[in-house]
């Protein structure tokens, strides 16, 4: 399995590999009932928190780049430029909502954890 990760996104290779041991711990614990409500809507904050940010980078790239081949391919439809624009302007803004919700994660931690 690190052998994805790595593959998937070298800057967190390592990061990824127990991130993916540690996803089995918080979901299993989260899922369980075992722990308490406090320390499972704690791990289930930190889980979700931790699975968007360590895939965003990727994502972005990929996108990114997929938008630069369709600005090259659509360089001769004026008409089209467009729409490499939008993908370029909805990635932005979508990372930003998503490296932002790190924000409202903390706030809620605080507002139902204390």
């Amino acid at each position: 399995m690190n052998l994805f990760f790595k593959f998937l996104n070298p800057v967190f290779a390592d990061d990824l590999g127990t991130f993916y041991t540690s996803y089995q711990k918080y979901y299993l614990k989260c899922a369980s009932g075992t722990a308490s409500t406090k320390e499972a809507l704690e791990n289930c904050i930190t889980f979700l928190q931790k699975f968007l940010i360590q895939f965003l980078p990727s994502i972005v790239i990929l996108a990114l780049v997929i938008a630069g081949v369709l600005y090259i391919a659509f360089s001769t439809q004026p008409n089209k430029l467009n729409i490499p624009l939008k993908i370029v302007k909805y990635t932005l803004i979508g990372a930003a909502i998503i490296l932002g919700a790190s924000i409202l994660f903390e706030i809620i931690k605080y507002i139902f954890l204390g």
